[in-house]
């Protein structure tokens, strides 16, 4: 119709109150358009909003509400009438089916809590069932879900879920550097080693960023990004984990590149958890970068091949880069104690440079345009006689300590 459509859920802030869009419901807010049959999943602007939300009403627009739909009791089944789940994007437990948003141009925007009850049965914030279509045009999309249970068992999103044989799409043609934005976090008393956020058969298509803002994210993501912008993955808080007891971050060799995004970062400035890159890493124009205070690691032979530089900088602890070849304009490596890897590292137009750190262990070749710097407080060695070499600049090898 043109016009925004707000549900809003729980507004008496009583704690319960979910949103469902069983199988086969559609929402879409192009003027003059009904149906698939329309032009709902081809219109990209002259649409309104699309707001699944609960609780209070925004400080920002008080027509609007500022918190989350939130799951309730214990009620759980295949029947459409299930309470646990705060927002429910599809008929739970029935696979294949799911529901569609268009806002063509308009923000899509889906809060979900899922409810506080010591239970298995599904207190998950936002469920999307699989054959879901979210699709907001030139529009953003941003989907919050925050997990309340006390029981470790259930995630906090998951996209595809009862996926048999089909497939949830999120399109946004947006170019700005948030255009999808996936936020995922633990309330205050729940328990913290749920299993995150989780996926099976999903496509992202967006034009501009993609991130990911997350506590945990399950380490079994069926994921097929095809971004043009910005991808992401960053903490929440300080933290970002994979799903239940782990202790550091994964990125999975599951996922899946359609075409390859501008630019890949994993962590933040504030990040404590250790990373391990398990996938193969490519930028068409930006970074690679690496940020934790934790270890970083690469498995054997995953490579990383960005545009502009690949940047690793552990605060307090460790860099192996594995054997897999890293690649960049510049390679900036940044250890607080150690690193270590065969890995051949490339300067394409510019510097390598590892410092920082105490040990510095290259068994590995180094081969860069510019300059070549290896520094730290300790040993530095090349065993394996690796070659460093530059075709423009020169090496320094620079020890405080040994």
């Amino acid at each position: 119709n043109g016009g925004d459509v707000i549900i809003w859920s729980d507004s008496d802030v009583s704690g319960g109150g979910v949103i469902r869009l069983l199988n086969s419901s559609e929402i879409c807010t192009v003027s003059g358009t009904a149906g698939p049959s329309g032009t709902c999943s081809t219109t990209t602007t002259g649409g309104g909003d699309i707001v699944l939300a609960g609780g209070a009403a925004s400080i920002a627009d008080a027509a609007r509400p500022g918190g989350f739909a939130a799951g309730f009791g214990t009620t759980f089944n295949n029947t459409g009438t299930s309470t646990m789940t705060g927002v429910q994007i599809g008929t739970q437990q029935q696979a294949g089916q799911g529901a569609r948003l268009y806002s063509a141009g308009g923000q899509i925007t889906i809060r979900g809590a899922g409810a506080t009850a010591n239970s298995t049965n599904r207190p998950t914030g936002i469920d999307v069932l699989a054959n879901s279509v979210i699709n907001s045009g030139a529009g953003q999309i941003q989907i919050d879900a925050e997990y309340r249970s006390s029981n470790a068992g259930q995630r906090t999103i998951e996209f595809s879920a009862w996926a048999g044989s089909g497939t949830t799409t999120i399109t946004s043609t947006n170019t700005s550097s948030s255009a999808v934005v996936i936020r995922s976090s633990t309330a205050a008393g729940a328990a913290a080693g749920n299993l995150g956020i989780s996926a099976n058969s999903t496509v992202f298509n967006v034009g501009g960023g993609l991130v990911f803002e997350a506590e945990r994210i399950n380490t079994s993501l069926n994921l097929t990004f095809n971004v043009s912008g910005p991808l992401v993955f960053r903490p929440f808080a300080t933290t970002l984990l994979n799903q239940s007891a782990a202790t550091s971050f994964d990125l999975p060799s599951s996922i899946v590149f359609s075409s390859n995004p501008s630019s890949i970062t994993v962590g933040s400035s504030t990040n404590t958890s250790p990373i391990t890159i398990s996938e193969n890493l490519q930028t068409t124009s930006g970074n690679i970068e690496l940020l934790t205070s934790g270890t970083i690691s690469k498995t054997t032979t995953t490579t990383l091949t960005a545009a502009a530089d690949v940047v690793a900088t552990s605060r307090s602890s460790s860099i192996d880069m594995g054997s897999g070849a890293v690649s960049a304009s510049n390679v900036r490596i940044s250890p607080n104690t150690t690193y270590a890897g065969s890995a051949p590292l490339t300067a394409s137009n510019g510097v390598i440079s590892i410092t920082g750190g105490s040990t510095v262990t290259l068994t590995g070749a180094l081969q860069a345009t510019g300059n070549i710097t290896l520094s730290g407080t300790g040993q530095i060695s090349n065993p394996t006689s690796g070659t460093i070499t530059s075709s423009g600049g020169s090496a320094s090898i620079t020890s405080s300590g040994e």
